[in-house]
């Protein structure tokens, strides 16, 4: 798998300080609604309140407002190029990447966690940033069908001793999507910026919050396929000739199609169909034969109209079960059924 290291942005600085009151009552736990952060910057926050006893000293709580910010986003890797990307709204656990067919290359979902530390005073506030990495393997083959691999996850960035952060990044996959689950986690201690170690809260448990963000892989559509046929008769049984007639109407159907699909015709790309049929005899072999120079005479004229680079895809059909020979023919049996596929627009 491709590595692509990523330069996290990182930082350790102090944010801004808001006097609170000191309560006498623990202030519940409280899930904040997820909102935007700068501009068209999608970012999910999660706002965590927590008593903290500041040094150990007061046993009135503070409020602490601490909180974790994630902004996702996902890029198509192929041959180290983003072919790719997409980015999840302020407020949606799930988006949408459009990956192309017949391509293969890595899906990399970013997670860019900043934690910010609301500390009791005398310590400073503490804020820093984290990246994390999931890389999942892709293969899109030409018809669009998809097959991902199971993702890798790595981080970057500043780890430090806080009472909110996140805990773990869990990649999943499915038949056209990947997700992460990100466990957010509170613990019983905080961070300093004043000096080493940490503040015990006493008696204070953790809390875990897990949100489960889930990218749908999509394929561009494909254009409709149609098949164009045409149907070559012959006059009478056991007839193997082409009329001039037949002839027009055969030439007349070619040109009839788009400048696209003849062009793909002409250079072998597209192939022509060809399916003879005959039910003269009650020979099986005699009419697998006639139904083969019928077959023939249809292609003659095409190579001779379009060129010899044309391909033909040929098989003889028709009623091979008649106990005796009759030379009776219905008109249904005296064809040939000429067709190509045509993915290209046009009538």
């Amino acid at each position: 798998m491709p590595a692509f290291d990523r330069t996290p942005e990182q930082s350790v600085v102090p944010a801004r300080r808001t006097a609170l009151p000191i309560r006498a009552h623990a202030p519940a736990h409280r899930l904040l609604t997820l909102q935007k952060r700068l501009g068209n910057t999608a970012v999910q926050r999660l706002v965590v309140r927590t008593p903290d006893t500041g040094m150990g000293a007061r046993v009135a709580l503070a409020d602490d407002d601490s909180q974790v910010d994630l902004s996702l986003s996902a890029t198509y890797w192929v041959g180290g190029r983003a072919a790719a990307t997409t980015v999840f709204g302020a407020t949606a656990q799930t988006a949408a990447i459009t990956v192309a067919s017949g391509t293969s290359g890595v899906l990399q979902v970013r997670v860019h966690a900043v934690v910010d530390i609301d500390n009791s005073p005398p310590f400073d506030d503490l804020s820093y940033a984290k990246d994390f990495f999931a890389d999942f393997p892709i293969t899109v083959a030409p018809d669009g069908t998809l097959q991902i691999d199971a993702g890798l996850v790595r981080d970057e960035g500043l780890d430090l001793t806080t009472q909110l952060y996140v805990e773990s990044v869990e990649p999943l996959t499915g038949a056209d999507w990947v997700q992460l689950n990100v466990r957010i986690t509170t613990t019983t201690s905080h961070g300093r910026s004043g000096g080493v170690g940490y503040v015990i809260n006493e008696g204070i448990g953790g809390r875990s919050w897990i949100r489960q963000f889930r990218l749908a892989v999509r394929t561009p559509a494909h254009p409709a396929v149609r098949e164009r046929g045409h149907r070559t008769y012959f006059e009478r049984p056991r007839q193997d000739a082409v009329s001039l007639a037949e002839q027009d109407r055969l030439i007349a159907w070619f040109q009839s199609l788009p400048e696209p699909t003849q062009a793909r015709v002409r250079d072998g790309r597209t192939p022509v169909v060809l399916i003879g049929r005959a039910s003269t005899t009650g020979d099986t072999a005699l009419n697998l034969r006639l139904s083969a120079e019928r077959m023939a005479a249809v292609r003659r004229i095409l190579e001779v109209f379009a060129g010899n680079r044309v391909q033909f895809h040929t098989r003889a059909e028709g009623e091979y079960t008649a106990g005796t020979e009759d030379a009776v023919e219905s008109r249904e049996q005296r064809r040939v059924d000429v067709s190509v596929l045509d993915n290209a627009s046009g009538p």
